[in-house]
């Protein structure tokens, strides 16, 4: 099974994470989901590489063939792969939100996409430090020869083992799924509500290009979502068990455990086919000689905040027409086009 995962992830995250990078830095195209993309793959990258692998060569060992030090330091590095994508598909939920409410504040400031993953990188480290105290190389009380890494006999009494459980599950997968779902019922009321709002809108070309748009959000959390549940659920099925009836728990088949404990790594393998089968392509910046739409912000001498939605050719404004009432309220912008004629047209946000 790690096997399977390492070959995969590996082939899948490479491959991704290559193609976001020279999207990115080699041909100039800033989509904001390139770049939680890229953080989301380099994280899922440290689980495949820091996790399998160990738990291949585990594996085969049986015993823990390193020191004291290297059991703390590898725990440790595999813990904060998982914390750090579990929080970075936290940053992208999040930020898939905050750009269907207020979609023209997120489309030119992305001060707080940096500022969440920022945090998320923090964090991870953060939230993996109990490991380097809880495991340690312990020998067996009966075979002379026999070290293992492990966290048997750190916990004083079963509260704290299960309080200890109970906190890295919450992180890892519950708090994760919380506010996935939680941002997914948010992004799905909210769109409903601008769909009904925009039956009256006079251009239906320009209604559909922005329900399209919103429904690349909705696929996406919807994809991570089920992936996220998919992949995580044997692990808390197992988790719980062992916390509430250990002794059965352990009486199913060494093979089974392995696999379930081990199926929680494959949602670092999917991501990438996830993320990819729903990309948003609207994000990426206005090329020359193509016709496009871009959002800004600009601010007037006396301090109001202006929004206006403008209509390019190339580099060049055709027209525009504005409004200052504070953007993140605003429920429809009007823009005027002058093509071969004049025409008026609503835009739902």
């Amino acid at each position: 099974m790690n096997s399977f995962l390492l070959i995969t992830g590996l082939f899948l995250n490479t491959v991704s994470l290559s193609k976001l990078v020279r999207e990115r830095f080699v041909e100039r195209k800033k989509k904001r989901m390139s770049l939680l993309l890229i953080h989301l793959g380099i994280a899922d990258l440290m689980v495949i590489l820091l996790h399998t692998p160990l738990e291949i060569v585990w594996s085969v060992t049986v015993t823990w063939e390193g020191s004291n030090l290297l059991c703390k330091i590898c725990i440790f590095a595999r813990s904060m792969g998982f914390f750090l994508s579990s929080l970075i598909i936290m940053v992208i939920s999040v930020d898939r939100l905050h750009a269907v409410l207020f979609p023209i504040h997120h489309r030119v400031s992305s001060g707080r996409t940096k500022l969440m993953l920022a945090l998320a990188w923090v964090a991870a480290p953060i939230l993996s430090i109990p490991q380097l105290f809880v495991w340690s190389l312990k020998n067996h009380p009966f075979i002379t020869d026999y070290f293992q890494c492990t966290p048997i006999g750190y916990f004083e009494n079963q509260v704290l083992k299960v309080i200890y459980n109970v906190f890295v599950n919450m992180c890892l997968s519950v708090l994760p799924f919380t506010v996935m779902l939680i941002c997914y019922v948010t992004i799905m009321v909210v769109i409903t509500r601008r769909k009904s709002a925009s039956l009256s809108a006079s251009n239906a070309n320009d209604q559909t290009r922005f329900d399209k748009a919103r429904l690349q959000t909705v696929k996406i959390t919807g994809v991570l979502i089920f992936g996220f549940i998919l992949c995580w659920a044997p692990y808390n099925v197992m988790t719980v068990w062992f916390l509430v009836d250990s002794t059965n728990a352990k009486s199913i088949s060494y093979t089974v455990q392995k696999f379930l404990w081990s199926f929680s790594c494959a949602n670092n393998c999917l991501n990438p086919f996830f993320y990819n089968i729903f990309s948003d392509k609207s994000e990426s910046s206005p090329n020359p000689g193509h016709e496009s739409q871009s959002f800004m912000l600009r601010n007037s001498t006396r301090g109001s905040t202006s929004c206006y939605i403008e209509k390019r050719r190339g580099t060049k404004p055709v027209h525009m027409k504005t409004k200052s009432e504070g953007c993140d309220h605003l429920n429809k912008i009007d823009i005027v086009v002058s093509d071969t004629g004049t025409k008026s047209t609503e835009i739902l946000l």
